[in-house]
């Protein structure tokens, strides 16, 4: 068992520790990487999931019952982390930094390569069309949590920008055309699949690179006790909560299963971005994200084998 989790898990920290090795020896520059991460966040991976989903079974890849219980599970974890951060006294900043961080995962990213190594490309369809729901419904919550914590008119229209963006973001709009054709059941010429194919072999290799050239060490300054605190909730307790609502809503099988690894992932390097642009405690957030990131890939191993993964 312990043999088919490091299958699954090393190869894919292996890719994003070579990219942060590679950025650390200047063979890649910041130039490099940003250009890594638009060729992966606007062709490879658009192209990956609208391929992987166009040519599903339209009845197999939907999981409406799955995605309500992950946007139970998120949710809740966006009002836990709330009432953690007043509890502790946090300072507006601080407390939408823990929130943004407690929730949000970097789903496509590092969550396709996990479900691929543990289920095999097949899962990809279902995988990319539940994240395409998550993605704009996590991006309303960083959002919230700034307006909640900060209740700023300014930062609440910095992150209406935000969410137009996200509905403009191109995973979700290639999981809708990718929905669209396998629902009327669109047959890919020949011709098109070939020159296609390759391109989508690219995505997950060049996504890891970026996600390890994106990681900042520089910046690991925040609070340590808050640090932990976030990857404990996003990594440990926000799983906890999947499963009891998924457990309800009886999801079994492999949704469960994909919903709650998709759960444990690390938080996402963009949402650095975000609190940097909503006035939220970036330094922290960044700190979270690096902790988190390799932390994760013990508690990812751990999730695998109480799910019954390998």
């Amino acid at each position: 068992m312990f043999m088919e989790v490091l299958n699954i898990v090393l190869p894919v920290f292996s890719i994003i520790a070579l990219g942060f090795i590679l950025k650390e020896k200047k063979f890649l520059t910041e130039s490099d990487i940003k250009t890594l991460n638009k060729v992966t966040f606007y062709i490879a991976l658009p192209l990956l999931i609208a391929y992987d989903v166009a040519t599903a079974d339209f009845s197999e890849v939907f999981h409406l019952r799955l995605i309500i219980g992950l946007y139970l599970a998120i949710g809740a974890m966006f009002l836990f982390s709330y009432v953690i951060g007043g509890v502790l006294g946090l300072d507006n900043r601080r407390r939408s930094a823990v929130m943004m961080t407690s929730f949000r995962g970097n789903l496509a990213y590092v969550g396709f390569p996990i479900i691929v190594n543990a289920f095999g490309e097949d899962a990809l369809a279902q995988t990319a069309v539940v994240v395409s729901f998550l993605v704009p419904y996590m991006l309303f919550l960083v959002i919230a949590s700034v307006a909640l914590c900060n209740g700023a008119d300014d930062k609440v229209k910095n992150g209406k920008g935000v969410l137009r963006s996200t509905l403009q973001n191109p995973l979700v709009i290639s999981s809708i055309i990718g929905l669209s054709l396998s629902a009327i059941g669109f047959q890919i010429p020949y011709m098109v699949d070939k020159m296609v194919k390759p391109l989508t072999q690219m995505a997950l290799p060049i996504a890891l690179l970026g996600i390890g050239g994106s990681v900042d060490t520089t910046k690991l300054r925040g609070d340590l006790k808050l640090t932990g605190l976030i990857g404990t909730l996003k990594l440990i307790v926000l799983v906890l909560f999947g499963m009891g609502i998924l457990y309800f809503m009886g999801v079994t099988g492999f949704p469960r299963k994909m919903g709650l690894v998709l759960l444990a992932m690390p938080p996402a390097v963009s949402t650095y971005i975000v609190a940097s642009g909503m006035d939220s405690d970036s330094d922290l957030v960044a700190s979270g994200l690096v902790v988190s990131t390799i932390a994760s890939i013990f508690t990812i191993s751990i999730w695998l084998m109480v799910l019954g993964v390998v």
